[in-house]
């Protein structure tokens, strides 16, 4: 065989390899097999499978709609007006929430200072839904609310979460924690490309993979908004729910994980939230 023949050959494999698929390379690579292991389900044969999410990314099932939720966004226009500590200025958002008749839901109570928002109030409450969409300036000068309709599209759980939750066994909410993404959009329509890409540009696939095990990942969800038509709120949300965050070491690296993700991959709005009473 000559040179020349060797060489096209040579090149023809070269190309064959890098147009290998990431599902392949899950398959063949000792490395990524290591990596999809770690992740994987066992079928009724006992052999490990990497999740379709990992190997094939845009090529999912359309999964049926969640419900509507709001959410809720309050901050201070002018801090220097409340009492300068922080625990006050917490408690004044709080105290504002309240007065606009956000009962029921969940209260988010950020675990990082000097964020654009403090506090976040989270419903699938039908009532709150109905008295939804007040107007920004709704409490006062001092505060600027921002609600918006949001609809979960898409979702990951992982393997075995279903049978911790579905179980009689009820997580203390002092152990669960939120990382909370927010990005805005130019377009105001729906964008199905970025509904099918959400994984990659929201940084839930790599939240998924890396993640600290320890920290107990229950579930991230992805929202669209669908209500107001305005460009101050955000057109995408990222919840993701942890139930693990048992002590202070485990509180600490789950801020450490947002910062990194702030520093490393983010281009919108990142934060992480505890549950707090709404008394």
């Amino acid at each position: 065989m000559s040179f020349s023949n060797r060489l096209q050959m040579s090149e023809e494999e070269s190309s064959r390899v890098q147009e290998e698929s990431f599902d392949q390379r899950c398959s063949n690579s000792s490395s990524n097999m290591q990596l999809c292991r770690r992740y994987s389900i066992i079928t009724r044969s006992g052999s490990p499978v990497p999740p379709a999410f990992l190997c094939n990314p845009g090529n999912e099932s359309e999964p049926p709609l969640g419900p509507l939720v709001l959410f809720t966004f309050i901050a201070p226009t002018r801090t220097e007006k409340i009492d300068s500590t922080y625990k006050d200025l917490h408690h004044a958002l709080k105290a504002a929430l309240q007065s606009n008749k956000l009962q029921n839901g969940l209260l988010l109570d950020t675990r990082e200072k000097g964020v654009l928002f403090p506090v976040v109030h989270f419903s699938e409450d039908r009532e709150s839904l109905k008295t939804c969409l007040s107007d920004e300036h709704t409490l006062g000068e001092d505060f600027v609310l921002h609600q918006g309709v949001y609809r979960e599209v898409r979702s990951i759980k992982p393997e075995g979460c279903q049978i911790q939750n579905g179980g009689s066994h009820v997580i203390p909410s002092a152990h669960i924690g939120y990382i909370l993404l927010g990005f805005k959009s130019l377009d105001k329509n729906f964008d199905q490309v970025m509904v099918d890409s959400w994984k990659d540009w929201t940084g839930a696939r790599h939240i998924y993979m890396y993640l600290p095990d320890e920290l107990g990942l229950a579930r991230i969800s992805f929202y669209h908004r669908e209500a107001p038509d305005s460009l101050n709120m955000f057109m995408y949300l990222v919840l993701v729910e942890c139930h693990n965050i048992t002590n202070r070491e485990r509180q600490i690296r789950l801020l450490d994980f947002a910062q990194r993700m702030r520093v490393e991959r983010m281009s919108g709005y990142i934060s992480v939230y505890g549950q707090t009473s709404n008394d």
